[in-house]
C-alpha cells in the first residue's frame, strides 16, 4: 500500500478504526474514482449506501463512477435516486443532464440542466451544456443564448466560446463563428478542436488558405485527428493542390483503417 494516494490511505485507516463509518466508504469511493479505479469506486459507494441508505451524495458519486465506466442506464438510475433523496441537489441534476445528453435523450438533458440552473443560477457549466443540448436538438437560438450566458458567468470559458462558434456556424453566421473560435484559441491555445472547427468555418466561407492553416494547426496539436486530415485534403483539393490532397487522404486512411468519410 506504499504507493496508494493519501486520500485512500486515510479512508482505509478510518474504516479500520470504525468499520460501519459510511462517510469513510464514501470518501474512499471518491478517492478511487479520482485515481481511475472505477470498480473499487463503485464497490465503496455501494457500501456507503448500504450503511446509510439515504446518502444522496453517495448515489451521486456512484452515478459518476457508472458513467465513467460507460454504464449510462445505471448512472441515470443513481442520479435519480440522489435527487429524490435531496431535491435541491443541483450537481446531481447537472450530472444527470450530462448522462442524458450522452445517451442522446436531449429533451431529458435539457430538463435536467434547467433544474440544475433553477437550483444554482450561477452554474456556468450547466448553461454551457444546456446550450450544447439545445444545439443537438436543432434549437440554435437557444443554444446561442445559453452559451452567451455561460460566458457572462465565466468570461474565460473557452469551451463555451467553442460551442458558441459551432452554433453560429450552423446558423450560417460565419463571421461570428470565426470570432468565437478565435476567442476560444486566445483563451486555450492548445485546443485542437477549436482549430478544427475554425478550419471548417473558413472552408464553408470559401477561405481555403485560412482553412488549410487552421487544419494544420489542429493536426500539430492532435496528430491523430483523422477528420482534420480528411477536411484538409478537401481544402487542398479545392485549392488545386491534388498532390497534397492525396497525401492527406492516405494519412486519413492510415488513421481510420481505410474506413469511409468521417469529416465535417
Amino acid at each position: 500500500s506504499g504507493d496508494l494516494p493519501k486520500a485512500i490511505k486515510n479512508s482505509l485507516k478510518a474504516i479500520e478504526f470504525k468499520p460501519d463509518y459510511a462517510e469513510a466508504y464514501y470518501n474512499l469511493g471518491i478517492a478511487y474514482k479520482n485515481s481511475g479505479d472505477l470498480p473499487k469506486a463503485i464497490k465503496n459507494s455501494l457500501k456507503a449506501i448500504e450503511l446509510k441508505p439515504d446518502y444522496a451524495e453517495a448515489y451521486n458519486n456512484l452515478g459518476i463512477a457508472y458513467k465513467n465506466s460507460g454504464d449510462l442506464p445505471k448512472a441515470i438510475e443513481n442520479y435519480l435516486k440522489a435527487v429524490v433523496l435531496k431535491p435541491d441537489y443541483a450537481e446531481a441534476y447537472y450530472n444527470l443532464g450530462n448522462t442524458y445528453d450522452d445517451s442522446g435523450d436531449f429533451p431529458k438533458a435539457i430538463e435536467s440542466y434547467l433544474k440544475a440552473i433553477e437550483l444554482k443560477p450561477d452554474l456556468a457549466e450547466a448553461y454551457n451544456n444546456l446550450g450544447v443540448a439545445y444545439g443537438d436538438s436543432g434549437d440554435l437560438p437557444k443554444a446561442i443564448k445559453n452559451s452567451l450566458k455561460a460566458i457572462e458567468l465565466k468570461p474565460d470559458y473557452a469551451e463555451a466560446y467553442c460551442n458558441l462558434g459551432t452554433s453560429y456556424g450552423e446558423s450560417g453566421d460565419y463571421p461570428k463563428a470565426i470570432e468565437s473560435y478565435l476567442k476560444t484559441i486566445e483563451l486555450k491555445p492548445d485546443l485542437a478542436e477549436a482549430y478544427y472547427n475554425l478550419g471548417n468555418t473558413y472552408d464553408d466561407s470559401g477561405d481555403f488558405p485560412k482553412a488549410i492553416e487552421s487544419y494544420l494547426k489542429a493536426i500539430e496539436l492532435k496528430p491523430d485527428l483523422a477528420e482534420a486530415y480528411y477536411n484538409l485534403g478537401i481544402a487542398y483539393s479545392k485549392s488545386g493542390d491534388g498532390k497534397k490532397a492525396a497525401e492527406c487522404r492516405r494519412r486519413y486512411e492510415e488513421l481510420t483503417g481505410g474506413e469511409g468519410q468521417s469529416g465535417k
